[in-house]
């Protein structure tokens, strides 16, 4: 299972939950003391329960743009209704939900709900604002497992994590000391990869803009450095390939399930 968008992750940044309101049909019903709101079939896919409930971050918005009350009210609604439509095709999906779907829908939603923001910002809090949204907007493309994890520390992510992995498992204290080390060693063996090829990227991205390749010589040099980014990203999953396989040997298949659907295991 290959790493998307969500979770990543993760987190964490979209549309709180709208406070329930009432429909005005014309006229009042009585109320029914003795009545019990049906039960709520749960939500067997993990994934989606999750995303349902991706919030967008207006106290941070409060806070750095000095929001003054009216326009975080107006704020809040907008991601209130914004919210009730990224919901409603998440769950439209139903049993054929499918999580590359998020892909398409996040980027929609974000650029709409930023529009919205737009419209009620003063011109002094417009540049603080788009900076904001250049810094978010990185993050998503980078998914849960970017360099901060859209929004999160690193180390909060896999302390996130591994706490999820601990309370779905269901381990005893003796599987515990077997397992939490290995999924520990997961979860650092990505982080590693990813901080490495991060920088190594970054130093790619400055030689390819310098190399011409105009002479056999510049072609040479294009095609080693090239040789050696896919050499170390190859090295770099194979240690996480190492370390999920040790992880799957002291697991049973329904433990493992649930660490992939947690997008620790791929």
């Amino acid at each position: 299972m290959r790493s998307h968008f969500a979770p990543l992750l993760v987190a964490s940044l979209l549309f709180a939950a709208p406070i329930a309101r009432a429909q005005d049909d014309g006229g009042e019903k009585p109320e029914k003391k003795d009545e019990q709101p049906p039960a709520k079939k749960p939500d067997d896919n993990p994934r989606r329960n999750r995303l349902q409930a991706f919030r967008y971050p207006i106290e941070r918005l409060k806070e750095q743009l000095k929001l003054s009350d009216e326009q975080y009210k107006k704020i809040e609604g907008f991601a209130d209704e914004l919210g009730v439509g990224f919901r409603k095709e998440v769950q439209e999906q139903g049993d054929n939900f499918d999580f590359s779907k998020m892909r398409e829908m996040m980027p929609r939603y974000m650029h709409e709900m930023q529009d919205k923001v737009r419209s009620v910002l003063t011109d002094d809090q417009k540049p603080k604002y788009e900076e904001m949204v250049k810094e978010e907007e990185k993050r998503m493309k980078e998914g849960p497992r970017g360099p901060n994890g859209f929004g999160r520390d690193p180390e909060q992510l896999k302390k996130r994590l591994m706490e999820q992995a601990e309370k779905e498992l269901g381990l005893t204290d003796s599987e515990k000391q077997a397992v939490l080390p290995l999924i520990q060693k997961v979860l650092d063996a990505r982080a590693e990869a990813r901080t490495s090829y991060e920088k190594r990227k970054e130093e790619f991205t400055d030689f390819s803009k310098k190399a011409t390749g105009q002479d056999d010589a510049g072609k040479a040099a294009i095609q080693k450095r090239l040789d050696e980014f896919r050499r170390a990203r190859e090295a770099d999953l194979e240690k996480i390939k190492d370390a999920e396989s040790a992880l799957r040997e002291v697991l049973t298949i329904g433990n493992e399930a649930k660490l992939v659907a947690l997008g620790i295991l791929d």
